[in-house]
């Protein structure tokens, strides 16, 4: 019966755990961010005596203006009416002063930019 007994054990192996492996630290190089080219404009994309009419991106952005403009102190203001306006060189014209007066008002200051590393 002993013998019995003995077959019924079953053998029991002890094993260690695996060691748990520290990760290894990444040691890459930081590479530069890869330029975008960026083609210049055609040589017709901007014509100063092109009819306003006919980009309406640009009539929109005068429009904007002139809201921003009448935000201004009186004596910022350009004394332009938009509705002179009529060509993409006087609308350049009339977007640079208001700019400039922008600017000249103070406003917000610039926000500084943090470059990508």
């Amino acid at each position: 019966m002993a013998k019995a007994k003995k077959s019924l054990k079953a053998k029991v192996h002890r094993t260690k755990p695996p060691k748990a492996k520290a990760p290894k630290a990444k040691t890459r190089k930081a590479k530069a961010p890869k330029a975008i080219k960026v083609p210049k404009p055609a040589g017709t994309a901007y014509d100063p005596h092109r009819p306003l009419e006919k980009n309406q991106l640009i009539h929109s952005q005068v429009r904007h203006f002139q809201e921003v403009e009448m935000q201004l102190p009186e004596h910022l203001r350009t004394g332009v009416d938009v509705a002179d306006i009529k060509t993409e060189g006087q609308a350049s014209q009339y977007i640079r002063k208001v700019t400039k007066a922008l600017h000249e008002s103070g406003g917000r200051p610039a926000q500084k930019v943090e470059k990508a590393t």
